[in-house]
């Protein structure tokens, strides 16, 4: 009998143990990072370069369904020739479903105003697409693409290896019984979440919905990263030159670039090389998407007498 009894409690203990090996927990750790980033929210920079009156605001509002500037002042063509570049911070909370974001917009008013701009892409665009890219994610655009044909479209993808041509618009028009937000023209309605219209769509899809935390790891982990060691790298540099560093945080005295801070550049050299890589790889696949897609552009025209 006491046997029996001994074997049952030893059936026992083996069918907890069992059991509990089987769930430990760790499991359910996406739920709670889940869980985490929805109460802290989330945050994001989005930096927007180029002369007045293309459009960049308009495009921000549209991408985010929001309105950055109710109270800015438009400048006349006087006042944007003599006004110097400057850099503006616009900074807006908005939430979707329960998921708060807070979007902070980087504006540089005056850029390119007073340079001549009779050509697409200007000199002064790709000096400073160049002296970015080391740094943040860099996605040219081509702006108001309403004004140009589908044949100039192509042409311009082709030349300024530029993977978006993009309409904007705050305004909500309707059309055949249906409410879109486009823009309204004499000779038709031009929408800006129509794929054959624009690729609005396909920017706001890898911006925001599928790339957007991919972007900000690309910048942390490796722009940031990769600037962090060049710094590292000057600042040895300069110390084994002058045997001292003037800053104003106290710095321990550092020894000349070893092994493993010449294995840090090298690997951070080679993520950001990956992360290029990446890019170029989905540029590469929007653009054949454009080309298996047919030349014609169908708009919808409104039939009403005008």
């Amino acid at each position: 009998m006491e046997d029996a009894v001994q074997r049952s409690q030893l059936f026992c203990i083996s069918f907890f143990c069992f059991q509990e090996k089987e769930y430990v927990g760790f499991a359910s750790l996406p739920n709670q990072v889940h869980r985490k980033s929805v109460k802290k929210g989330f945050n994001f920079t989005l930096m927007v370069a180029g002369e007045s009156g293309l459009g960049k605001s308009t495009l921000v509002n549209s991408l985010f369904l929001t309105d950055l500037h109710k109270d800015r002042k438009l400048l006349n063509a006087e006042e944007r020739i003599s006004q110097t570049v400057e850099i503006t911070k616009h900074t807006v909370d908005i939430e979707e479903k329960g998921v708060k974001l807070k979007l902070t917009i980087v504006d540089t008013p005056g850029f390119g105003d007073a340079v001549n701009n009779t050509d697409w892409l200007r000199p002064v665009d790709t000096e400073f697409m160049k002296a970015l890219q080391d740094k943040v994610n860099v996605v040219p655009l081509i702006a108001k693409a309403d004004c140009l044909t589908p044949s100039e479209i192509k042409k311009l993808k082709e030349r300024e290896s530029s993977p978006f041509a993009v309409i904007g618009s705050n305004t909500v028009v309707e059309a055949q019984g249906q409410r879109m937000r486009g823009r309204l023209y004499p000779w038709g309605i031009v929408e800006v979440e129509n794929l054959s219209h624009c690729d609005f769509v396909k920017l706001r899809t890898m911006l925001i919905r599928t790339h957007m935390h991919d972007l900000k790891d690309i910048t942390s982990d490796c722009h940031y990263e990769n600037y962090r060691a060049q710094c590292i790298q000057t600042m040895t540099s300069k110390m084994n030159a002058d045997q001292r560093v003037e800053s104003p945080i106290p710095i321990l005295s550092l020894a000349t670039p070893d092994v493993e801070t010449e294995k840090l550049i090298k690997m951070k050299d080679e993520e950001l090389r990956r992360m290029q890589q990446m890019l170029q790889k989905m540029q590469q696949q929007m653009h054949e998407q454009d080309l298996n897609r047919p030349d014609t552009v169908s708009l919808s025209v409104d039939q009403r007498p005008v």
